[in-house]
């Protein structure tokens, strides 16, 4: 009581084993900050940050379920945020770590605070009797374009015919990197992805 009266989100009894226990606690306690505002207490995020590599330990569906459970809150800007402070974006997505930490890592924050402001705001519309669902292929594009923007320079791409084909399977080969087997997408997943971030130069082209 007195840490909900205080704002605190505190991993119960010693912090460390219960995440040893099952890392995706790291993942709740971030989520939970993210929706309520409330801060992570000390003792939790110190072992937050220290044993975030000890997600590589959990089946990929799981790791992917609570994702999309992050993405799907309607807090996921104040997710990422957290995320990114605590490490825990950078220990799902490597390429993040190397991208906020070079040059155009501000630009590349600011760009995905932005999308994923978008999302919340779709995700909380007052529509009646039901609520805005975007697909989870869409959902991890929008997530990954920071990243593909500052590799690829996609908005201001101009291509057709088979350029536009090679830089697809540039794309491609990029999202394999990215996600590999550690969320367990599905191929048809990864190609619907591809075309969405593709064909994005021309909705930006002509808005």
């Amino acid at each position: 009581m007195q840490d909900l009266d205080q704002g605190i989100i505190r991993i119960v009894g010693d912090p460390e084993r219960r995440i040893t226990r099952d890392p995706v606690r790291m993942m709740r306690a971030v989520r939970h900050a993210a929706r309520t505002g409330f801060t992570i207490e000390p003792l939790t995020r110190k072992a937050i940050i220290a044993n975030r590599e000890k997600l590589a330990l959990c089946p990929p569906s799981r790791i992917r379920d609570e994702l999309l459970k992050d993405l799907r809150s309607g807090a996921s800007e104040a997710w990422a945020a957290i995320a990114i402070d605590c490490g825990i974006l950078s220990t799902l997505f490597p390429c993040y770590g190397e991208l906020l930490a070079a040059r155009a890592g501000d630009t590349s924050r600011e760009l995905l605070k932005a999308l994923l402001r978008v999302v919340d705001r779709l995700h909380t519309l007052p529509l009646e009797g039901s609520r805005v669902e975007i697909p989870e292929y869409m959902q991890l594009a929008v997530l990954i374009l920071p990243w593909v923007e500052a590799r690829f320079g996609l908005l201001h791409k101009r291509l057709k015919g088979p350029a536009q084909y090679h830089f697809s399977r540039e794309i491609r080969n990029g999202l394999d990197e990215i996600f590999g087997e550690r969320f367990n997408l599905t191929r048809m997943a990864k190609e619907s992805i591809t075309t969405l971030l593709v064909n994005l130069p021309v909705f930006v082209r002509h808005a």
